[in-house]
Parts: structure tokens; sequence; C-alpha cells
């Protein structure tokens, strides 16, 4: 059987890019960081290597060059990269290190697949699939405290395309019950994590944990709690700069109205989706 190694620090994304490369006859080692999956293609040969670029302990760039320049078994092995964003220097750096392709989160199934094969068939070129649309933050109703949950068709869509969530998982509604339970218990977490870290003064620990958030709930199709998570990845990862430039600290009322935002997205999700599993059970 075919093996491929997942770095990957969102857990709902490696239960998501698990099952897409299980479907292609893959077995899966999962890891969490960089510095895991350096050691683990020092140990094993891999048939392909996909991996998320923004991890803890190590970075992926880093990894992939590690990888490419060490002596492990992994130096020609075709590497699929992951991402929520690359700039222009990123991307040519990225090709540098001879990936075979990079998906954009969120990213559609038949497009992963499409990357899978064309890095298994060794294609000369790299593949770029961009990601699919995504909600605008302006575009979701939470003035005055309502429940962007409503029951119209078009309030269930803002708040997550559970179709096209649950048609990314083959329609298999047992796998996709399993993950979106994760993802109720773990994007909570998330939530709790970013608050206490904010208000310990931690900053990265707030931007780790709310891009973690993003990926996962954007690939759960959850687009106004991503665009929400995104902005507050922002808003940590500036105050870090300007912590290390000895400047003023960004004032604390945008990022406490962020959060009563995200949390009251986060409560309407949750009642959207129990009602959708008890309708559709």
């Amino acid at each position: 059987m075919k093996t491929a190694l997942l770095a990957e620090d969102c857990m709902v994304n490696i239960q998501l890019v698990s099952s897409f490369l299980r479907a292609e006859g893959f077995r899966v080692d999962p890891v969490h960081d960089g510095l895991s999956a350096v050691e683990k293609c020092s140990e094993k040969t891999y048939d392909l290597i996909v991996m998320d670029i923004k991890m803890p302990r190590l970075s992926g760039f880093e990894a992939i060059r590690r990888i490419r320049v060490g002596e492990g078994p992994n130096r020609g092995t075709p590497i699929i990269v992951i991402t929520g964003y690359l700039d222009r220097s990123d991307e040519m750096e990225i090709t540098e290190l001879g990936v075979s392709g990079i998906a954009f989160k969120p990213f559609r199934k038949k497009d992963l697949n499409t990357l899978i094969s064309h890095a298994m068939n060794r294609t000369p070129t790299v593949d770029r699939v961009m990601e699919t649309p995504r909600v605008k933050a302006d575009d979701v109703d939470i003035e005055d405290g309502n429940d962007i949950s409503s029951d119209s068709e078009n309030g269930h869509e803002q708040v997550m395309d559970y179709d096209l969530a649950l048609e990314e998982f083959d329609n298999d509604t047992a796998l996709f019950g399993e993950v979106i339970e994760f993802f109720m218990r773990d994007s909570r977490l998330k939530i709790q994590t970013i608050i206490q870290a904010l208000s310990a003064g931690d900053y990265e620990k707030m931007r780790v944990a709310a891009h973690t958030l993003r990926g996962g709930a954007a690939n759960m199709r959850a687009n106004p709690i991503s665009v929400t998570a995104g902005e507050i990845e922002e808003w940590a990862g500036r105050v870090i700069r300007e912590i290390k430039n000895d400047s003023d600290i960004s004032n604390e009322t945008n990022i406490r109205k962020l959060l009563s935002r995200l949390s009251m997205e986060h409560g309407s999700l949750i009642k959207f989706i129990k009602a959708e599993m008890a309708e559709r059970n």
C-alpha cells in the first residue's frame, strides 16, 4: 500500500485530508508540527508528503528545506503544500524547493485529488489550486446581537454550507458526523485558548489558536467563523510585530469586538449543526 506523511497542526484538517488520502489508496501517518515531519522523513520512505506551512516548532518551509537537503530517504518524494496564504516570494521559494503542488485552503476534494494524481505521476510543473470564495466579514449579520443562524435558507448558508461540507466526505454521514462532533468541541477549546492567551498577553499562542481555528472552520465550510478567526490572527500578528519593534500596542477595543463576534458566530453555528443533524437523522 502507498504511504503518505501528512503534516498539519489542525485536527479537523488532519481528519479531512486523511479521508481524502485514504480514498486514494494511501496509508496515512499524521504529525502535528514541522519538526516531527522532518524526523519521520528521516526514518521512513513515503510515496507522498502533504505539508502545511504554518505549524508549531518548525514551519513547513523549513521542514521541506531540511527534507530536501538532508540525507534521508525522502529527498525526492513528491510534496504537496496546503496553506491559507502565500505571497509571491513565498510561492517562489516553495517552487524552488521542488514541491509538486500548492492547495489553498479551503480546497475541494476533487482539486486535491488532481494535485495528488499529478504529483504521483511526476508532472514537471507546479500545480496550483486556488481557494474557494469565502464569505466576507461585512456580509455577516452580527449587529445588535442578532442570531445569525436564522431559520431562512440564506441564514443557514451564512453560518455553514452543511451540504458542501458533507459532500467533501463523499456523503459518508458516519465519518462526517465524527469529524463535525470533534470540530464543535475543538473550536470551543480554540476560542477559550484565544481568550485566555489575550488575558495573559501571550499573543503568539493567541495567533496560533486563531490560525488553527480559521483553517478548520474554512474546511468545514463555516465561513463566518473562518473570516473572524483570520482577523484575530492578523491582529495578534500585528501586536507581535509592534512589541518586537517597541511600538505602541494596538488598541484592544477592536479585538474585544472580534472576540464577541466570534463567540456569537460559534454559538449560532452549534445551534445550526445540532438542528441539521437532528433533522437528517
